[in-house]
């Protein structure tokens, strides 16, 4: 008896775990079934970004993981061949990343 209601209390902090939704700025994944965002948010990728993070529906954002390059996103998608992101990398842009 003591087993079974420790894995149904286990089970229900894993549901609950899983239901938290991102803020600005976190990791998302849009091919999820439902948006893992907060209100007001959506998963979407950015320019020149190769990730999805949660960023407003309808205003701009002061959260660098939601504009264009996702804070140094675009030197990865750069190394992985996308040519539009390395553009900007190559013109010396904000995101170059150190080094």
């Amino acid at each position: 008896m003591k087993t079974n209601i420790l894995i149904v209390m286990s089970a229900g902090v894993a549901i609950a775990l899983g239901c938290a939704q991102g803020f600005e700025g976190d990791r998302c994944n849009p091919a999820l079934s439902h948006d893992e965002c907060n209100s007001g948010l959506s998963c979407q990728q950015p320019v020149n970004c190769p990730e999805s993070y949660c960023c407003p529906t309808n205003a701009s954002s002061s959260n660098p993981y939601c504009q264009s390059g996702c804070n140094g996103g675009d030197v990865a998608a750069c190394a992985a061949g996308n040519a539009d992101a390395c553009a900007p990398i190559e013109a010396g842009g904000s995101d170059a990343g150190p080094g």
